[in-house]
This record gives C-alpha cells, sequence and structure tokens, in this order.
C-alpha cells in the first residue's frame, strides 16, 4: 500500500461525518468554503464581553456590551464598522490590556 492509499484508507469516512463537502486527505486544515479569518463580532465577543469567559482583564463596560449587540443587528456596513472601531477605541481606553498591531500595516512617511 504506497502513501495515498493509505490516506484516502484513513480519511475516506471523513467525509460522512457532519461534512456534506468532499474531504480533501493532502490538506486537512484549509476549507476554502468557510471563512479564513475570524470576524469583528467574534474577537469582541469572546475577548472583551462582560460574561465573556475569555475577557483576560476582567473588562466589564454595559456601554460596550450594548454597542457590541447593536453591532450584530446593523444591516449598514459603514455604521457597523464604527461601531466596532468605536469598542476598539474603548478597549483601548479602558480595558487594560493591549491590542497587538502587527508592523505589516505601517508605512513609513519620510520627514524630508
Amino acid at each position: 500500500m504506497n502513501r495515498e492509499q493509505m490516506k484516502r484508507a484513513i480519511f475516506q469516512n471523513d467525509a460522512g461525518i457532519g461534512n456534506d463537502q468532499p474531504v480533501d486527505p493532502t490538506n486537512r486544515f484549509y476549507n476554502p468554503h468557510l471563512p479564513q479569518r475570524p470576524s469583528a463580532d467574534i474577537m469582541m465577543t469572546l475577548s472583551f464581553e462582560s460574561d465573556a469567559p475569555w475577557n483576560e482583564s476582567k473588562w466589564q463596560d454595559p456601554k460596550s456590551d450594548s454597542l457590541l449587540a447593536a453591532a450584530r443587528s446593523e444591516l449598514d456596513l459603514k455604521q457597523r464598522t464604527l461601531m466596532y472601531w468605536d469598542m476598539q477605541a474603548m478597549i483601548r481606553d479602558g480595558s487594560g490590556i493591549g491590542i497587538p498591531l502587527s508592523p505589516a500595516g505601517l508605512t513609513p512617511i519620510p520627514t524630508d
């Protein structure tokens, strides 16, 4: 039995377990049908909602919680984006936790 035959034998039944997409035995971690980045709502809910289990700073702000709930139901993308930006500013200014910044998003500007 070669390597490909062994992979097919091992993973042949995985497609039937709650998954209607064919399973590619060569790539177990990437699914092009799923979003590859967490949404702002997921990150805020898991990390900063008052009763979130992963709220590391134990920060609680009823205004932020109500803004998060309102952002979930906002259909206007620009307005929802502004709401998440407001929550990020509230977290930055009052939560006691630092939000990392990726240097890849920075552009140097010459002063001369």
